[in-house]
């Protein structure tokens, strides 16, 4: 009887028990989750309805260019375009 009472009260048992627990507990949470997402509109994935690339490219493009401003750079920048389509028709 005391070799039963002492092997209870060692630690053996203890640590995969509060592995299993802690399993468990997290296990839970993530099929919670799963069925959240499923039932609840609002948890639903936006990522279902399909995009069309250039209104995706054209908002990327506006995200991350900005605006020139300065009227001198504008000024540059139409005369090396002008410039361009000449240099292309010499080669």
């Amino acid at each position: 009887m005391k070799s039963k009472i002492i092997m209870l009260a060692s630690g053996a048992w203890e640590a995969p028990v509060i592995l299993f627990s802690l399993l468990a507990f997290f296990g839970l949470i993530v099929v919670a989750v799963i069925i959240a997402k499923k039932n609840i509109k609002g948890l639903q994935n936006k990522d279902d309805q399909p995009i069309d690339e250039e209104k995706a490219i054209e908002e990327e493009l506006n995200r991350i260019l900005e605006p020139i401003e300065d009227e001198e750079i504008k000024a540059q920048m139409l005369k090396s375009q002008d410039k361009e389509p000449k240099d292309d028709e010499q080669n």
